[in-house]
């Protein structure tokens, strides 16, 4: 007797089971029609509204005319506003390097270190090269920057301070870092 019981309690189960199915097959109209697609011009105007970017590589060629890929080297784009920061900073620590040491000595007199922390201090976007020098800043907000980066070795030190302008909508702007546009380089040995 017990086992007709089971056999009923799940037949009984089985047919809700099967009324819900039915009734959530049958609602999924329910849902609204299917997206449709959009025409091409549409999409073309949708990319005109991507937010302005900037991206490049960072380079630099040694004496020996051996280009060296900088990775893993800390971008800033700072408010050109606050460009002058980075000349008082500058000046004020190569004064107080130099009066302890060799005036003309640029490797040791370029403080790297606190020009950083004016451009992690001021920083609109961050970004860090990856293992082939490339870096990128997505949505950027539009205006006047400079793009702030360093590098130091055991034979140079370099920092660029790169004016870049932000003037609407979809701007997608390259820039690459290298000795060109570098603002001062110094090498260990000169």
């Amino acid at each position: 007797m017990r086992l007709g019981y089971a056999k009923m309690f799940f037949m009984k189960n089985s047919l809700i089971l099967v009324f819900c199915s039915v009734v959530l097959l049958t609602d999924v109209g329910a849902m609204g029609p299917a997206p449709k697609t959009l025409p091409v011009a549409e999409v073309e105007k949708k990319k005109e509204l991507v937010s302005p970017s900037i991206e490049g590589q960072a380079t630099m060629k040694l004496r020996n005319d051996f280009e060296s890929i900088l990775n893993k080297m800390e971008l800033a784009l700072v408010p050109s506003e606050k460009a002058g920061e980075f000349k008082i900073v500058r000046d004020e620590r190569w004064r107080f390097a130099a009066s302890r040491a060799n005036f003309n000595d640029g490797y040791n007199n370029l403080d790297l270190n606190a020009l950083g922390h004016v451009a992690v201090k001021y920083a609109v976007k961050r970004a860090k090269t990856d293992e082939q020098g490339l870096f990128q800043f997505e949505q950027v907000p539009i205006g006047s920057y400079v793009l702030y980066g360093q590098y130091k070795s055991k034979y140079a030190a370099a920092y660029w301070l790169v004016p870049i302008k932000v003037s609407k909508v979809g701007d997608k702007i390259v820039i690459n870092l290298n000795e060109s546009n570098v603002k001062e380089a110094h090498n260990r040995f000169d």
